[in-house]
């Protein structure tokens, strides 16, 4: 890749690329749809994957006004961007570029680390340089890229140094770049599903493993209740003869009971006629007694 600006710029965004794992860009014109994610990372810190067809260069160019100031971006043209003018493109990539630089330097520091040392260099020199604009007056950032090096960094053929892709080519490249989002998309979505997979077949040999345990402990307890079975029929039986005992002594002190009864009348007879005997011989000995003081 050359040394100049849309190079330095252009190889400092594949940086991103490569990290996010989706395909290297060789045009402006694929750079749209790495706006979002561009912001995110200012916003954030992180470098991490989002998608969003919709986002266009005016959105970017908000951005970038709501950080730097309404009057430093009065030169930016997000129309001509969305149009094709790799020149607008270039520029609202290095206003936002500028913005990541200053706010999140140590993120900024460690991409431009595995960058080689002319492109280091030189995105170092092109930041510097917008840095010494005066924020209150509009920034010509054309300009800055423009005079970086002895050559001109966006060659035209017209006053205003503007390229314009066909419609169909435009086309052709933003669908070419919604492919790559679309392939990003998915293999971060494959990686994600793979990921579960292994999880849920390390659960799935945990569950396995359950079930093996559960299972011994169930054949431990079937064993366990046969041998209680067999303790209940031994005792069962105990039981049936401590009846069979029980029902003989029941009908043994039945018996008794009528014996007992039995000699409780005899008894109670015979005390009644002794009883009745004595009164008698009482009564006699009375009648003697008489008899005898008579005589």
């Amino acid at each position: 890749m050359e040394n100049d600006a849309d190079g330095i710029i252009l190889a400092f965004i594949n940086l991103l690329t490569s990290e996010l794992q989706i395909e290297e860009i060789f045009s402006f014109d694929e750079v749209r749809y790495l706006l979002p994610i561009l912001i995110k990372m200012i916003q954030t810190g992180e470098l991490t994957f989002k998608s969003d067809f919709d986002f266009k260069f005016k959105d970017a160019v908000e951005f970038i006004k709501n950080d730097m100031g309404e009057k430093s971006v009065e030169l930016l043209k997000p129309e001509n961007a969305d149009n094709g003018d790799k020149q607008e493109i270039a520029n609202i990539i290095f206003a936002l570029l500028f913005i990541l630089y200053k706010n999140q330097k140590a993120k900024f520091d460690q991409i431009c680390e595995k960058l080689d040392g002319k492109n280091s260099a030189g995105i170092i020199n092109l930041l510097k340089h917008l840095d010494n604009f005066d924020r209150l007056s509009p920034i010509p950032f054309t300009s800055i890229l423009n005079n970086s090096s002895s050559n001109n960094l966006f060659s035209s053929q017209n006053s205003n140094f503007q390229i314009f892709s066909s419609q169909h080519e435009k086309e052709n490249l933003e669908e070419i770049s919604k492919y790559k989002i679309k392939s990003a998309e998915l293999e971060t979505k494959y990686k994600q599903i793979e990921s579960i997979n292994l999880k849920l077949n390390e659960q799935l040999g945990n569950a396995q493993n359950e079930f093996a345990d559960l299972e011994n402990k169930f054949e431990r307890l079937r064993q366990a209740d046969n041998e209680k079975q067999g303790s209940i029929e031994l005792l069962n039986i105990q039981l049936r003869e401590i009846t069979d005992e029980m029902e003989t002594l029941r009908y043994t002190n039945s018996e008794l009971q009528k014996e007992l009864k039995s000699l409780k009348e005899t008894h109670s007879r015979a005390l009644q006629k002794s009883s009745q005997d004595l009164k008698l011989k009482e009564e006699e000995v009375g009648l003697l007694y008489i008899r005898f003081w008579r005589i």
